[in-house]
């Protein structure tokens, strides 16, 4: 038997263990035989369904009639990259959207009994800009933006969610420490076609900075080389570059 683990939106993942069930392997297997592909990085690959997570029989006591199209994201247990595991790039993701940054929402955990892990979270109706970008959407007519949005409005909410997810929240004991998301990106940058309002995914190289002697953009792991990543507002600059070049020159880069 496997495990479901749901636990609702305001509820941190590290603290609490309300929600989870049990499961036969054969609904997890289920998941992935009727799923869609969306996606594949160096640590994991994204799925989703075309039927709502509601109607799951094992989700309806905890989710009761908020239905909802899910995701996985499915971890390598193999993988020897990963540097956040389900839980803890769940529990930030989480931190994250109680900030005010539009993300997925995340709903719990998927464990099979051999202990190969996916985080359920929210499925976003659009693409990310990669995708816009390498499949020429914009010009080529294949997705209909809101009447009154505009690119600039949309990088101003995103330049406004890496603050909010800087900022050192004094007044929340439970989320005081700055969150650097140390990954944005074009793949990583989804627009919300039902509003046009930006989306930013994959926490998995997320993490939180505690002290102001630590530099939140270098990995010091107990074996191995220090790691070093990109700013949050540097990727979000090149980011911002590479899909207006695309937009003024009317070509997929």
């Amino acid at each position: 038997m496997g495990k479901l683990k749901l636990f609702s939106p305001d509820v941190g993942l590290a603290r609490s263990s309300e929600g989870e069930l049990e499961v036969p392997d054969s609904m997890i297997e289920q998941f992935e035989k009727q799923s869609k592909f969306l996606g594949k990085g160096m640590t994991a690959h994204v799925i989703t369904f075309d039927r709502r997570f509601g109607e799951s029989e094992v989700a309806s006591d905890v989710l009761g009639d908020r239905y909802v199209e899910v995701a996985l994201k499915v971890f390598d247990s193999n993988s020897k990259d990963i540097l956040n595991w389900p839980t803890q790039e769940a529990d930030i993701q989480q931190k994250a959207e109680r900030r005010g940054v539009r993300t997925p929402k995340v709903f719990g955990i998927v464990e099979n009994s051999s202990g190969q892990q996916a985080i359920a979270m929210e499925r976003i109706r659009g693409y990310s800009l990669e995708d816009i970008v390498g499949e020429n959407m914009i010009h080529s007519g294949q997705i209909k933006l809101p009447a009154d949005f505009t690119w600039d409005g949309f990088w101003a909410e995103a330049e406004l969610m890496i603050k909010r997810l800087h900022e050192k929240r004094e007044d929340d004991s439970d989320i005081p420490a700055p969150i650097y998301h140390r990954d944005i990106k074009l793949g990583n940058l989804m627009i919300d076609l039902t509003n046009g309002r930006p989306v930013i995914i994959d926490f998995g190289l997320s993490g939180q900075v505690y002290t102001e002697e630590d530099d939140p953009y270098l990995y010091n792991p107990p074996y191995g080389p220090t790691r070093a990543f990109v700013q949050d507002e540097v990727g979000l600059t090149s980011a911002k570059n590479i899909f207006s070049n695309y937009l003024v020159g009317g070509q997929s880069i």
